[in-house]
């Protein structure tokens, strides 16, 4: 799947003669990537972020696969910590 290279950033835009100022999701060279509304205003950190955390739980999933032995209770608590964060892996990617 082809995405936008990270960095993404937040930045407020006003137009002229408008009231209203949008809040947009850019990229690294301005292209708008979303343009947010009310409530998802709130959530445009997040949605920011999202290249760097996919990238940091992509990674933190693949030490923790690695690392999966020991004791049965240390196995479990790192299997269900895999588990969640391959699945926001696998959702971000587009399977669900």
């Amino acid at each position: 799947m082809k995405r936008t290279p990270k960095p993404w950033k937040v930045k407020k835009r006003t137009t002229p003669g408008q009231f209203v100022t949008d809040t947009l999701i850019v990229s690294e060279d301005g292209s708008v990537l979303a343009n947010l509304h009310c409530e998802a205003e709130g959530n445009s950190p997040l949605i920011a972020a999202a290249p760097e955390l996919l990238e940091a739980c992509d990674t933190a999933a693949d030490v923790i696969g690695s690392m999966i032995s020991g004791s049965p209770d240390q196995r479990k608590i790192l299997l269900d910590v895999y588990n969640q964060l391959r699945k926001a892996v696998e959702k971000a990617n587009g399977h669900t």
